[in-house]
C-alpha cells in the first residue's frame, strides 16, 4: 500500500475509532496503525508547538504536511512516531494529542497515551509459531470458503501468536490485500465476516485478525507459508 493510501486508511481508522470507541475490533485496528504511522508536527524554534485550549495545552499532529505561515519566523515541520509524540506530550505537560484538528479532529488524552505507551512496549514482544495441521486444517477450510469469494485477497495465513501479556498461543489470521488498497472500514468488516465463519470451528478459542500492512502481519508474511494464494 503506497503512502497516500496508507494515510487515507489511517484517517478512516481514526474516524471509525472516534465514532465507535467501544468496538474492540475498531480499537485494536486503530491502536495498531497508530503504532506504525509517523505524523507531522510543527516546531517553533526547535520545540513542538502547542495549542492552548480551555482544558489545557494540546499537541497537534497531522497526517499530511501542514502549510506554515511564511510571515512567522522560527517554524519548521518534522515527522514523529507515536512513541516520540507520547514523550513530547508527557514532557511538555500537555493534556492531549490532537490528530488532524479541524478535519479528523481526534483527541487522545494524556492518560490514554500513558496506557498506549505500555501497550506499545508489550506489542513488540510477541512470538510466532507454525501450528500443527490438526489444529489449523478445519479453521483454514472455513476461512478459505469466505476468502476465495473476494478477489481483493491475495493471500492468507493462520499461525500461532503468543502476546507479551498472555501465557498461551492464540490463532492469528493474516490477510494480504490487493495492492490497489482496501479501505479501513472494509478491512474491519471483512475481519468480522471471517470471525463469524470461524465461530463454530474454534469454539471458545480466540482468533485474532490482521493484515500484512501491520507489524505482526509483515513478520508472518516473511516467515511462514500461506494456506491460501489467489490463483
Amino acid at each position: 500500500m503506497d503512502t497516500a493510501k496508507k494515510t487515507t486508511y489511517f484517517k478512516e481508522c481514526c474516524l471509525a475509532y472516534k465514532q465507535t470507541p467501544t468496538d474492540e475490533g475498531v480499537v485494536a485496528k486503530f491502536y495498531t496503525l497508530l503504532g506504525q504511522v509517523k505524523l507531522y508536527v510543527v516546531l517553533e524554534y526547535g520545540v513542538c508547538q502547542l495549542r492552548q485550549t480551555e482544558a489545557g495545552s494540546v499537541l497537534c499532529a497531522y497526517t499530511e504536511e501542514p502549510k506554515l505561515d511564511p510571515n512567522v519566523s522560527g517554524l519548521a515541520v518534522v515527522r514523529l512516531g507515536i512513541e516520540r509524540l507520547i514523550q513530547e506530550v508527557l514532557e511538555m505537560h500537555a493534556q492531549s494529542l490532537a490528530i488532524d484538528p479541524g478535519e479528523v479532529d481526534l483527541e487522545i488524552s494524556k492518560e490514554q497515551l500513558e496506557q498506549l505507551k505500555q501497550l506499545l512496549v508489550q506489542a513488540r514482544n510477541f512470538k510466532l509459531k507454525k501450528l500443527p495441521p490438526e489444529k489449523t486444517l478445519t479453521l483454514e477450510n472455513s476461512l478459505r470458503r469466505v476468502i476465495k469469494q473476494d478477489d481483493r485477497i491475495r493471500a492468507a495465513w493462520v499461525v500461532g501468536i503468543l502476546l507479551a501479556t498472555e501465557t498461551e498461543y492464540k490463532y492469528v489470521t493474516i490477510i494480504e490485500y490487493a495492492s490497489s488498497g482496501v479501505s479501513g472500514d472494509e478491512q474491519i468488516e471483512f475481519a468480522k465476516s471471517l470471525a463469524e465463519a470461524t465461530m463454530t470451528v474454534v469454539g471458545d478459542e480466540e482468533v485474532l485478525f490482521g493484515s500484512t500492512d501491520e507489524v505482526v502481519g509483515a513478520k508472518v508474511k516473511e516467515k511462514f507459508v500461506p494456506f491460501y494464494i489467489k490463483r
